[in-house]
């Protein structure tokens, strides 16, 4: 049973739902449950939505220890072969004022919800906020370009003109405003935007108002040959479809440039620098209580 104390904290801050799609998930659904439920921030809701699993993904995810926290399974009708309508289940079941997003086969770090809830509430014109998530898996290989964090942060755009450029943010990153989400009709479901859907949302968020970024490592990418977005050339095709669907014009393609193994020891190298300063940042604030640090779109600013 939860203490006076934790019960009078719920009350005073927001409620976030966490949004975890799932197909057939049970080797990862246990790491990424406990991900959530391991989180800082104690006033929060889990909603697995399922999309047809036949494995023992929902036997798994209702076994975990959730720690005080709600989970809810949703049934899925059958099966639609692409995440957003999963995602789209979970966000009309949600109550939280913040929804963050968590896929299946990834993992959050302790403190990530509560960064994002800090940087959300001192800045409530903010509609997104997203952070870094670093690869890891058997496939996330040192020599390969699968390699180290998303996005690197010298790269992520905060500007709804230089996000058009090339997708910067990562979905299991991201928190956004419920009423945002529900107010442009969730992701799209159109199937021709599978593994885009993510980035055409933010596209969509991005041209309603300030979005936000904090350069902390508040995650984890598997990197693994079952992956949605595993086949380059069915992503190359479908971002050129969804480049022509909402008339991309600034669109680089530039995440489908292809490094050698050369280009990319010498790229993983930096990032392993990068992961090390970010790291230590990070603990120099908290020693020293220094607020999350955010950088957003110059509609309210660059950094604060």
């Amino acid at each position: 049973m939860a203490s006076p104390s934790r019960d009078a904290a719920r009350v005073n801050t927001p409620l976030v739902s966490v949004v975890l799609p799932v197909f057939n998930a049970e080797r990862y659904i246990v790491d990424a449950v406990d991900s959530a439920a391991g989180q800082t921030y104690q006033n929060l809701e889990i909603l697995v939505a399922d999309d047809g699993s036949t494995d023992a993904t929902r036997e798994r995810a209702l076994a975990c220890d959730c720690r005080g926290k709600q989970l809810r399974w949703l049934e899925a009708p059958g099966h639609a072969g692409r995440p957003s309508v999963p995602r789209n289940r979970a966000i009309a079941a949600a109550r939280g004022e913040f929804v963050a997003f968590l896929d299946a086969d990834d993992t959050w770090t302790p403190g990530k919800i509560a960064d994002q809830v800090s940087a959300m509430t001192r800045h409530p014109d903010v509609l997104l906020v997203y952070s870094v998530i670093r690869a890891f898996g058997d496939d996330a290989r040192f020599a390969g370009p699968g390699y180290g964090l998303k996005p690197w942060p010298t790269r992520a755009a905060v500007e709804a003109d230089v996000l058009e450029e090339a997708n910067t943010i990562p979905t299991s990153s991201v928190m956004v405003r419920r009423d945002v989400v529900e107010q442009l009709g969730g992701f799209d479901e159109d199937p021709q935007l599978n593994a885009v859907e993510d980035y055409d949302l933010w596209l969509r968020i991005s041209r309603l108002g300030p979005i936000a970024f904090i350069p902390r490592i508040h995650g984890f990418y598997r990197v693994h040959a079952a992956g949605i977005s595993r086949d380059p050339a069915v992503q190359l095709r479908r971002a050129e479809y969804l480049r022509q669907k909402r008339q991309l014009k600034r669109f680089t393609f530039r995440e489908f440039k292809r490094r050698s193994p050369l280009q990319s020891i010498a790229r993983n190298s930096l990032d392993v620098a990068m992961t090390l300063w970010l790291v230590a940042c990070e603990r120099l604030d908290r020693r020293f209580g220094r607020p999350v640090p955010v950088h957003h779109s110059s509609r309210t600013g660059s950094t604060s």
